[in-house]
């Protein structure tokens, strides 16, 4: 069994995503600051579902690649804060606004916590539900015959137990194997679904953020897609 991070922002942020919009309709151009109370300062108005997962918020210390994601705030928030309200806190204030929405990858983990967490507040909103992994990714991954170790995640150490969204996943050998051709048969089928899943696994300079500049490659809905 093997811990991941990045594939976890694609699984627990992106495909949860397809599958609460393939039930419920369209959430991604919902507003932060509606869902989730805690970012409610000035500099979030505007900020969609979408802006977070893209990771474009507008709001950072440093552009470079990874400074501010190694920094002490980011830091902070993964590895020495417990509780869901902490970490909500540090993640909504740790950095300035300096531009606007949907402009400037810059890359946060704490960015796709906040992706998870307002997609748990529509969740408890509009529907039955209220635990985005629990009610709508665990019966997909049971249903695509995943490991019993996919279907548990890191959670905060509290009553709200929030899955930490943007890493704290785990997959055995065969489950790579599964993500690999749910992955490519997305990627493939234009009728799919899953659309928000498609069109990350289809990046082009209208839907991807350049984020790494000098290998070329960008970034889009919680996904890696790649070079185009």
């Amino acid at each position: 069994m093997f811990p991941f991070f990045s594939t976890a922002k694609s699984i627990a942020g992106s495909l949860s995503m397809s599958l609460i919009e393939n039930q419920f309709g369209p959430i991604n151009n919902l507003f932060i600051n509606d869902l989730v109370p805690e970012c409610n300062q000035r500099k979030w108005k505007g900020v969609s579902l979408n802006n977070v997962s893209d990771m474009a918020t507008g709001q950072y210390i440093n552009a470079i690649h990874d400074r501010d994601e190694s920094g002490v705030a980011s830091v902070q928030f993964i590895f020495k804060l417990q509780t869901h309200k902490d970490k909500l806190n540090k993640a909504c204030k740790a950095f300035p606004r300096k531009t606007k929405p949907g402009r400037k990858f810059v890359y946060h983990t704490s960015d796709t916590y906040i992706l998870g967490s307002a997609m748990n507040s529509f969740l408890e909103s509009n529907t039955i539900y209220d635990d985005y992994f629990e009610d709508i990714l665990i019966p997909f991954l049971i249903k695509s015959n995943f490991s019993q170790a996919s279907q548990s995640t890191l959670k905060t150490n509290d009553i709200n137990k929030q899955p930490y969204t943007g890493w704290g996943m785990f997959f055995i050998r065969d489950d790579l194997h599964q993500i690999s051709n749910i992955m490519q048969k997305i990627m493939a089928d234009t009728s799919s679904n899953l659309s928000f899943l498609h069109e990350a696994l289809n990046p082009n300079d209208k839907n991807s953020l350049l984020a790494i500049p000098e290998a070329n490659i960008y970034y889009n809905n919680t996904d890696w897609p790649g070079i185009f």
